[in-house]
């Protein structure tokens, strides 16, 4: 996505937006005026503000797995992101970055479509026949409990679903 990497390399060294783990939200603001202005389009923004968000490549497997799943097709323009963010003769800081991208390709080449978009393992229904749980909200946010699990690797069947749905190990 070379016109959302072109426009957060632009963003990245503003004092709103540089070191901004705790100041996301000044970000996405500075990409909201220049989509108000007319400068970006909605869906420009929108990917522009998602590269901004990530502040590092994780070093662990499972907030690897949610960073590769959040992202989706954008994360090599993330990674690219990170990666040009890094100084000058840092040759550490470089050689870390490497490895963790490299990390990335084999976490998707060994498990792709399984955090990207994992299948659907259970449905509503089956939801309220295990737990026994009448429509509504609930429902919606254990599906969404068991789609988390099976982006972080941990469920990859309807039956390990169950058994995590039933407290039992999967």
């Amino acid at each position: 996505d070379l016109p959302a990497a072109r426009w957060a390399l632009s963003f990245a060294p503003l004092p709103a937006v540089r070191g901004s783990r705790g100041r996301a939200g000044e970000a996405a603001s500075l990409v909201e005026r220049f989509r108000d202005r007319g400068f970006l389009t909605r869906d420009a923004a929108v990917r522009v503000s998602r590269l901004l968000a990530e502040p590092a490549i994780p070093r662990a497997e499972r907030a690897r797995r949610r960073f590769l799943h959040r992202l989706g097709s954008a994360w090599p323009t993330a990674a690219a992101r990170l990666g040009a963010a890094i100084p000058d003769g840092s040759n550490r800081r470089l050689a870390a970055w490497r490895r963790a991208v490299a990390e990335l390709a084999a976490l998707l080449a060994a498990d792709g479509e399984r955090i990207l978009d994992p299948p659907r393992l259970l449905t509503g229904e089956d939801v309220q026949r295990l737990l026994a749980l009448p429509p509504g909200r609930r429902v919606g946010e254990v599906l969404a409990r068991v789609r988390q699990t099976q982006i972080d690797g941990k469920v990859a069947t309807r039956e390990e679903a169950e058994a995590l749905l039933l407290g039992r190990e999967p």
